[in-house]
């Protein structure tokens, strides 16, 4: 994939007259390319991949496993369908400036991200000189990875973390995100450089959520209960199977 990646690169700057006007990204990053140690082409290589995958499965799985934990959840559910009745209603959708007064929405969408894990590792870092943590050494040119999947597994910020409990990052107020449980939450990787997708999938859950319980009623088939048990591979995705959809 990251040969796939680098091929399309070097065509569109093969391709390209730096005397015109840029038509993509990669076409912008090389007008930069030497004014900084970081604007290489090694770098803009990384970059693109981590546009393309962010833009692949990620998003798609998270909302599938959204779909079946509301099912599964029918009173967490209610909730957010009653946060968005009285912050929107049903004259129209909601849209992100309705976010800052939906905090249980909120809350529900990072319960959502953390419980279903869907990666086990996310953005790699390399290390630029040699260095040492907790007496392990890891020379430099070493590409290293925070656990985001253990983090939010077994962080003891998160009791009973086997649990979906979007109610773990409300403060007793019910209003005010607890912000010491939201940073432990690493969806999209550690430290400054995150997924390059992040902004955009907050979005897409928030809206996509919110509007969908705006308009239906998400329960279980009458063929089986809801199996959350996750197929474990590159990505955490859930079952196939049915859900029943009413409209409200």
């Amino acid at each position: 994939m990251r040969s796939y990646i680098r091929n399309n690169i070097d065509a569109a700057l093969d391709n390209y007259d730096p005397e015109k006007e840029p038509e993509c990204f990669a076409h912008a990053y090389s007008k930069r390319l030497g004014t900084s140690p970081y604007l290489t082409k090694e770098n803009l290589y990384a970059t693109a991949a981590d546009f393309y995958f962010a833009g692949q499965e990620t998003t798609t799985t998270t909302l599938r496993w959204a779909m079946l934990l509301m099912a599964a959840h029918q009173d967490k559910q209610e909730v957010i369908r009653e946060e968005v009745m009285r912050v929107v209603g049903t004259s129209r959708m909601p849209c992100m400036a309705d976010r800052k007064e939906m905090p249980y929405t909120k809350a529900v969408v990072h319960e959502i991200q953390r419980w279903s894990n869907i990666v086990m590792t996310n953005v790699a870092r390399k290390t630029v000189v040699g260095t040492e943590v907790m007496g392990f050494k890891i020379p430099s040119d070493t590409f290293i990875d925070g656990d985001i999947h253990q983090i939010m597994a077994h962080d003891p910020v998160f009791e009973r973390p086997e649990e979906f409990i979007p109610e773990r990052y409300l403060a007793e107020d019910g209003n005010t995100l607890l912000k010491d449980v939201v940073e432990r939450t690493v969806p999209y990787s550690l430290g400054r450089r995150q997924c390059a997708g992040e902004g955009l999938a907050r979005v897409e859950l928030f809206l996509a959520l919110s509007t969908t319980l705006q308009h239906y009623r998400i329960s279980p088939s009458s063929e089986a209960p809801i199996d959350l048990t996750p197929i474990r591979n590159v990505v955490f995705r859930p079952r196939e199977q049915k859900v029943r959809i009413d409209p409200i």
